[in-house]
């Protein structure tokens, strides 16, 4: 969960140099934006998941942080 899509590639791409090398997976939902930059920092896609969440809400609602990838899967 981060604030914006900057956010969420600083802190994946902080985990993601600390284990160079090592198994990394990250789900995350197309509507993110950062599935491009993603595949740059060398995670390809594949497979593809679906991710549950509530309708959009029109109000202040939508300036709270959003969910960048999903942890269900990733953790076994």
């Amino acid at each position: 969960i981060a604030g914006s899509a900057e956010e969420a590639k600083a802190l994946i791409g902080f985990f993601a140099a600390s284990r160079p090398g090592a198994f990394l997976r990250v789900d995350t939902d197309s509507r993110t934006g950062i599935a491009g930059w993603l595949t740059e920092i060398g995670l390809a896609h594949v497979g593809g998941g679906v991710a549950m969440d509530r309708p959009s809400r029109t109000d202040a609602a939508q300036a709270r942080p959003k969910v960048y990838a999903l942890a269900n899967q990733a953790l076994g």
